[in-house]
């Protein structure tokens, strides 16, 4: 059972996450510099307010920005569903940890910390020292709550016998219910026997789960990568020289990479959410199935089998069909006549988008 230590140092590794280095609150707007790293917008505005209208990653990577560039900056999607959805989740989980541990069946206040097997009852540990003092109650046999046997359940149909077989046609069974005539010609196996193999085909499904959901996020990772712009580097170069005729047309034309960049950004910050959103679905499915083994409680393992099963198969199908985005790549036509023929070639100068499968290298354009 999680103690509160470790519940509290997942919490804070959590916040630590969700948290912008420059306020040291949960991120409010959170917007993505060239350099990849985020800080909310507000705290870059102020930034570049003290500094002479500039800012400069505080990572110290070379990243600067003028003011009136900051505005345009894409909002990092996957940050801001994470504030949303990491802090509820962590305290979901520790809610669901507090509400599996009972109470003490005598005084009613106090948690259980002893299961006396002979009474059938959980206590706190007062109470089942006061209770067990006489020298035929002291012999019964009292381990830790945490060690509580999972109870059998009675069998629906024979309300004398406990439930001990699960049935080949996947029904929790009792002995009467093998002579049944809804079980004529199945095969039962006991409980105790089938339980291990169960365990061990979830916890195998969970873990492959996890690998196949963190090699999607690592190739997610490397999406963001590369997003500094060379392209808008070489247009600056080549209309320095043409600056007063030409400067509002090289507005133009940046305005148009930056909105095939922020489509871009749009795309990769929907795939990632879609892989947190899973890997938040999961660790709750995984904390369930955990908290199962924990309590040992078979009947409600077996209970819910098919539903993990289907679960883990259907998350790696979905897996399995989620592919990466593919990035709108583009080209730079026309820059290169501009020093030749301004008046000429002005109007020839646009973006093209580079569609998916063909090959366009700026650098050879503009050698050309």
């Amino acid at each position: 059972m999680a103690t509160k230590s470790s519940n509290a140092h997942k919490k804070q590794q959590v916040d630590d996450l969700i948290t912008c280095s420059l306020c040291l609150n949960y991120f409010a707007d959170p917007r993505m510099l060239p350099c990849s790293h985020t800080y909310c917008l507000q705290c870059i505005r102020q930034i570049a307010a003290s500094n002479g209208g500039q800012f400069e990653c505080p990572m110290r990577d070379g990243t600067r920005l003028e003011t009136n560039h900051i505005d345009s900056l894409p909002i990092n999607r996957a940050v801001r569903d994470m504030v949303d959805i990491l802090p509820a989740a962590v305290d979901a989980s520790d809610q669901n940890r507090e509400a599996t541990v009972p109470h003490c069946d005598e005084c009613h206040l106090d948690a259980a910390d002893l299961w006396c097997s002979d009474c059938d009852a959980d206590y706190c540990r007062k109470c089942c020292d006061n209770l067990h003092k006489g020298r035929i109650l002291s012999q019964h046999r009292r381990v830790p709550i945490e060690e509580k046997a999972a109870e059998s359940k009675r069998c629906g149909f024979h309300h004398d016998e406990k439930i001990r077989f699960l049935c080949s046609c996947e029904a929790l069974i009792c002995r009467d219910c093998q002579h049944s005539k809804e079980h004529k010609g199945h095969t039962p196996a006991l409980i105790d026997e089938v339980v291990p193999d169960i365990t061990e085909k979830l916890t195998t499904g969970f873990k492959e789960a996890q690998k196949f959901l963190s090699q999607r996020k690592e190739q997610g990772k490397l999406l963001t990568s590369g997003n500094e712009n060379p392209n808008t580097q070489s247009i600056t170069q080549i209309f320095s020289a043409l600056r007063k005729t030409i400067d509002d047309y090289e507005k133009k034309l940046k305005a148009q990479i930056c909105t095939i960049e922020e489509k871009n950004t749009v795309l990769v910050d929907s795939y990632l959410a879609s892989l947190v959103s899973k890997q938040v679905a999961l660790s709750k499915h995984n904390e369930d199935f955990d908290k199962i083994l924990l309590t040992k409680d078979h009947m409600q393992l077996l209970e819910s089998k098919k539903k993990l099963t289907n679960y883990l198969e259907q998350l790696t199908k979905e897996l399995k069909e989620l592919k990466p985005p593919i990035k709108t790549e583009y080209r730079i036509d026309g820059v290169d006549q501009l020093e030749a023929n301004i008046n000429g070639t002005l109007q020839r100068a646009h973006i093209i988008e580079k569609r998916p499968g063909n090959s366009l290298a700026f650098s050879s354009f503009l050698d050309n």
